[in-house]
């Protein structure tokens, strides 16, 4: 679970957050018997961000984010207990500033940095903001990448990540657009459309209350990803509030040969989508969601075509035991449930008979 602490002063916010993901043993979803990375892979990752917004003087931002990926890939002579161990520590880093033109009109400049094995990649950013009406606002932001050491391509470790993270470091070129309102006492929504190059390998999962499971979608160097989402949150009563969330997204574009003699991938194509809808009981902080996702992709290699697919649906409860005084060390302390039911071609490559998995899921979150 990720843990995280906010602070918001002077208008001022700050962040620190840590996420540790372990894929041993768990799960994979992709065609039973196909593996395209290593067979144990764990990443540790801590990100740190500070963003003052614009006014009379010019707004700052800066971001950090460091990884450090292990994994096992078999038997061998050398590494622990006969496994070659790989590592691949990497990081992301961000700068920029917003300066107010005018009382519509913001510009953000800035550039973001990129660390792996040895290579870096660097790439300007440039988004605008428009006001169009009260607190809502009208988007563009591209980036493109101007130096790319020949390093950043070359790891045999996938970058494993949320697919609701911004993929902006990890991109060639990228452009989105859109629109959202912010602010209101009534609600909140957003709508943005992207369309991003990706320049190195990635193990993208669905996250959700729970990470013990890692329904994913495969991203390798050329791939283009082409996305849409869509976010409304509204206050329905006094006491209730409720949220929409959607995402669509494409994958297809050219692959490099690196992707190829690295992991025998010469072509990816497929889509994936997410939904959820929450509402929250806000004097009790009780929250009650439903999931929905799926992926349909098609990974081509030497030994054919390895199909990546599966469906989900999911209920989920989630409490706020700070309300009743459960506040260890200070925290938020939330306890969830789930009653989860899942598909995917990991059991059986024909979906028609693949049977579904159903369980149900108790937990904590701690969040510092």
């Amino acid at each position: 679970m990720p843990q995280e602490t906010r602070r918001l002063r002077s208008k001022a916010a700050e962040s620190v957050a840590a996420r540790y993901v372990d894929e041993a043993n768990l799960y994979r979803a992709t065609s039973a018997g196909t593996s395209f990375f290593p067979l144990a892979s764990r990443s540790l990752e801590v990100k740190a961000k500070y963003a003052r917004p614009a006014g009379d003087s010019p707004g700052v931002s800066v971001g950090m984010t460091y990884r450090h990926r292990e994994g096992t890939i078999g038997p061998s002579a050398a590494g622990n207990s006969g496994a070659l161990l790989l590592s691949a520590p990497d990081a992301d880093l961000s700068a920029a500033t917003t300066v107010r033109l005018s009382s519509r009109l913001d510009l953000e400049g800035g550039v973001v940095g990129r660390y792996l094995s040895g290579g870096y990649g660097i790439a300007p950013r440039l988004e605008a903001r428009y006001r169009v009406g009260d607190q809502t606002y009208v988007f563009v932001r591209g980036l493109h990448r101007v130096a790319d050491s020949a390093g950043i391509n070359t790891a045999v470790l996938p970058l494993v990540t949320s697919i609701d993270d911004s993929r902006e470091a990890m991109s060639r070129k990228g452009f989105s657009a859109g629109i959202e309102r912010s602010g209101s006492g009534d609600g909140t929504w957003r709508i943005e459309a992207s369309n991003q190059r990706v320049s190195e390998a990635v193990r993208a999962f669905f996250e959700s209350d729970f990470l013990t499971d890692f329904d994913s979608v495969y991203l390798f160097d050329g791939n283009v990803v082409r996305q849409f989402q869509a976010t409304l949150t509204h206050r329905l009563t006094d006491t209730v509030s409720g949220t929409i969330a959607v995402r669509y997204g494409r994958i297809d574009g050219q692959l490099a040969p690196d992707s190829a003699s690295a992991f025998s991938i010469t072509g990816n194509t497929g889509r994936f989508w997410t939904a959820r809808a929450s509402i929250e009981v806000l004097p009790t902080r009780t929250g009650v969601a439903l999931l929905l996702r799926g992926a349909r992709q098609q990974l081509v290699g030497a030994s054919g075509t390895h199909l990546n697919e599966s469906d989900k649906i999911a209920i989920s409860i989630a409490q706020d035991l700070s309300v009743i005084g459960l506040t260890p060390f200070g925290s938020d302390c939330k306890l969830l449930m789930a009653l989860e039911s899942a598909r995917s071609t990991a059991a059986s490559p024909d979906r028609v008979d693949t049977p579904l998995s159903n369980r149900l899921l108790g937990g904590l979150a701690i969040s510092f």
